[in-house]
């Protein structure tokens, strides 16, 4: 893969050029086998500290692909952290076309869409999933997400992870997601779980709050809570291959 913006396509950041290489080693392996198994866990976590190894291990990945990954365990950041997830969360929630948006995604699996999230990203029944889209759609309900959010952080995350670039363009989103990609397949294989917290991040004043409490001079890309839960999540909706690859 090489980076190949094209002028007359603005989304198109890299080629990918498949060609036979050297044979995987048993890293390699290992992460690949955890594809299937990778999932967004929305759950609360065993408060249980984080093995040094793997955090360790994640740190050399995020730095390969030119980023870095910082993790905080301890409670006065972690309530600091969570604060300002809270307020992303009533600060995004009041705005309807944010909430519109988020509605617009939420499908239940038997509709067969493809893409989004149903109620069982959210430990509800499925067949909940289109109430579950009306209320966000229809109500303001940042106060009660902020809450439930900073409970589950606080007693339901051991370790908040933070991937942070030292400057802000397409090519940083970019080694920032394939640096993602690896560290979770790597949480995977070790039997650890990850969940997004990307509101203080996507709310522009709350990420500059963010990178003080985190005492760095980059830029916050990805929050994650990181953990181990009692049992891994069904898989979500996902579209076909020959719907998102082009031969």
């Amino acid at each position: 893969m090489a980076p190949s913006p094209d002028p007359e396509f603005c989304d198109h950041l890299v080629r990918i050029t498949v060609t036979e290489g050297a044979q995987p080693d048993d890293g390699e392996i290992a992460l690949f086998n955890a594809i299937k198994n990778r999932r967004t866990d929305r759950s609360a976590y065993f408060m249980e500290d984080l093995p040094r190894d793997l955090m360790s291990g994640c740190r050399d990945i995020v730095e390969s692909a030119g980023a870095s990954v910082l993790f905080f365990e301890d409670s006065a950041s972690v309530e600091g952290i969570a604060n300002l997830v809270a307020e992303g969360d009533r600060l995004q929630f009041d705005d309807p076309s944010f909430r519109r948006e988020l509605a617009s995604w939420i499908h239940a699996s038997r509709l067969g869409s493809g893409d989004g999230m149903s109620g069982s990203g959210f430990n509800m029944p499925d067949v909940f999933t289109p109430a579950a889209g009306f209320m966000i759609r229809t109500f303001d309900i940042g106060s009660g997400v902020a809450a439930a959010d900073e409970k589950k952080i606080l007693g339901g995350s051991p370790a908040l992870a933070l991937l942070v670039n030292p400057s802000d363009t397409a090519e940083d989103w970019l080694n920032t997601g394939r640096a993602l990609a690896k560290m979770l397949l790597t949480l995977t294989s070790a039997g650890y779980s990850a969940s997004y917290l990307n509101q203080p991040i996507e709310v522009a004043a709350l990420r500059l709050k963010l990178a003080k409490i985190a005492g760095v001079s980059g830029f916050p890309q990805i929050l994650l809570r990181v953990g181990r839960s009692a049992e891994n999540p069904g898989p979500s909706m996902r579209r076909k291959l020959s719907d998102v690859i082009l031969t």
